[in-house]
């Protein structure tokens, strides 16, 4: 991203990756893009005339991973480093960067000591450890949610898709990262200075923070429009966790205070907490119920009409949907007449999809102690019929559609009834 002569390239790197970084940052230079700064996520870059700049990305050891960098342990480092001939640029956390201008290309670099490799290893730790403990406290809540549920509600609301999905890159990155930093720990001098994987990782995060940022946008928006408090509180909950998120950064970077360490982790915590009841709650965990006040003018695939009956009023209908790109579920109760009818349909186009609700939906009325025993009908050989122990209430499958009858029993003919639900249903 470049604006009148100036650029930020987004970069997400740990600290063990800082090889793989001073190199890019030095044939950046050599094409007349001169550093002005850097964290762990960006780098900033203005135009200038090409230049042959060595870069040196120092970690600043003999401090507890806990804290930040402190204005004496910084000035003593950057001391250390420009009695070696190195200029300071900028500073974050716990590292210095430092540059020089040579005039020929032969420069020759200091392998890492054992210690340095060692302080190295662990300040990525604690980076990488930073990163995934919300992740995984995130998934083992989803996981949690996931399992209670007697269906897979996930495939049909496109928020809890883009959740899942957002964990699972993370949660391979963040293992892949891993990974990299052991082996790092095993051969610290024979790090590749290829920039192919930080480069995909830090367009992907890039990607991944600008799909959220949009998907906090139109789902305040689209549940403002449902119940004014829950847009609300999407959007109070994006900005609590955007003036965390900032609050963070100052104190991070702040190199004139002795930030306490507890002021630090509990604005860490204050974030984390934050994210994940905003993200669970109205994010990942959204029931979208799409109840329309105005139903009774919709026509629906099965309603009343279909049994000639109608509404005694419209008190008595109760519709609540949800949809994605990959399955649609329709909760649909109403009160007529002459019969009650209520009835929950999950349709998709992949079979397999439908395949896997409908065994969750088994697995989870047998650990309810309910039972459910499939039964012969006059219908088509593919589509299957099951009834509970009861008797008042049926499933009916076929390898896209599943519909749930709910509490039937008073239907005295219940072939003309399935003959009707089959026709509204399955051959459409």
């Amino acid at each position: 991203m470049g604006f009148n002569n100036k650029k930020i390239v987004p970069l997400d790197f740990n600290a063990f990756e800082v090889s793989s970084i001073v190199y890019y940052l030095e044939e950046m230079a050599k094409k007349g893009w001169i550093l002005e700064k850097i964290s762990s996520f960006y780098a900033k870059f203005k135009k200038d005339e090409p230049r042959n700049i060595k870069y040196n990305i120092d970690i600043v050891y003999g401090t507890s991973i806990f804290q930040f960098l402190y204005e004496d342990e910084s000035k003593e480092n950057k001391d250390k480093q420009e009695s070696k001939g190195w200029n300071f640029l900028c500073d974050f956390q716990k590292v210095q960067v430092f540059y020089k201008e040579c005039e020929n290309e032969e420069f020759v670099r200091e392998p890492l000591d054992k210690i340095k490799v060692k302080q190295v290893f662990k300040y990525s730790l604690y980076e990488i450890i930073t990163r995934i403990i919300p992740i995984l406290f995130l998934a083992l809540i989803q996981y949690s949610s996931l399992s209670s549920r007697r269906s897979f509600d996930v495939f049909v609301d496109n928020g809890e898709i883009l959740g899942r999905i957002l964990i699972i890159v993370l949660l391979i990155i963040y293992f892949i990262d891993v990974l990299r930093l052991f082996k790092f720990r095993i051969s610290p001098n024979n790090i590749s200075y290829s920039r192919v994987w930080i480069k995909f990782k830090s367009l992907i995060m890039l990607a991944m923070f600008l799909v959220l940022f949009i998907f906090l946008i139109t789902s305040s928006i689209r549940l403002n429009s449902i119940d004014n408090r829950s847009g609300i509180t999407v959007l109070l909950g994006s900005i609590v966790i955007g003036a965390t998120l900032s609050f963070v950064y100052f104190l991070i970077n702040i190199n004139k205070k002795n930030i306490k360490r507890n002021t630090i982790i509990s604005s860490f915590l204050i974030l984390i907490v934050t994210a994940v009841l905003i993200i669970n709650n109205f994010i990942l965990d959204n029931g979208s119920s799409n109840t329309n006040k105005s139903v009774n003018s919709k026509e629906y695939s099965l309603s009343l009409k279909d049994f000639n009956d109608e509404l005694i009023s419209d008190e008595d209908l109760f519709v609540d949907e949800s949809s994605s790109f990959l399955a649609s579920k329709i909760f649909y109760s109403a009160y007529g007449k002459n019969m009650k009818l209520s009835y929950e349909l999950f349709e998709s186009n992949h079979e397999w999809i439908t395949k896997l609700n409908f065994d969750k939906m088994m697995k989870w009325f047998e650990k309810q102690d309910i039972k459910y025993n499939e039964i012969e009908t006059n219908l088509p050989n593919d589509i299957k019929v099951l009834v509970n122990e009861k008797g008042n209430n049926y499933i009916l499958v076929s390898s896209k559609k599943i519909i749930e009858l709910i509490a039937v029993e008073d239907i005295e003919d219940k072939e003309d009834f399935f003959n009707t639900v089959y026709e509204k249903i399955f051959t459409i």
